[in-house]
Parts: structure tokens; sequence; C-alpha cells
């Protein structure tokens, strides 16, 4: 259901997030540049981890927003039935 509701082609943040995108992209490609081997790993685990993390994060708000909603509607149809 979760991924029915949360399609991943969805392009959250529009423009804008593209634009941070591309800036945040060319940091890291500078960055690469000046460092070693090891410490080129180290910023490809930091970058994985980073994009893990806000990953789960965006589907944890989109769930609290899903459930919320929800939530409001059960409410709404429980006091129209009543009336």
């Amino acid at each position: 259901m979760m991924e029915r509701l949360f399609p991943e082609e969805w392009n959250f943040g529009g423009a804008k997030r593209a634009e941070a995108a591309k800036k945040t992209a060319q940091i890291r490609r500078e960055l690469l540049q000046t460092l070693e081997p090891e410490e080129k790993a180290c910023l490809d685990r930091l970058h994985t981890a980073y994009i893990r993390e806000s990953g789960l994060e965006i589907q944890d708000a989109y769930t609290q927003g899903f459930c919320d909603g929800m939530e409001l509607m059960m409410e709404y149809y429980g006091r129209r039935k009543s009336l």
C-alpha cells in the first residue's frame, strides 16, 4: 500500500531541490579531486548514509501526514454520521 501512495518517480521539492542537488553534486566532485583514496571512500560512505537517512525521513514524514489525514477524515465522517 505504501509503495502505491509514495511513488519514487515523484519529484519532491521540484526545481529548487534539483538546483540544490546540482550544487551539492558539484561540491562533492570538487572535494573528491582533493582527497586521497581512503578519504574518498569515507566521503562515499558518508554520501550513501546521508541518502539513506534522507529517504527514511521523507518516508516517515509522508506516513505521518497520511495517518493524520486519515484520522481527520474519520473524525469528520463520525461527526457527519451523528448529524
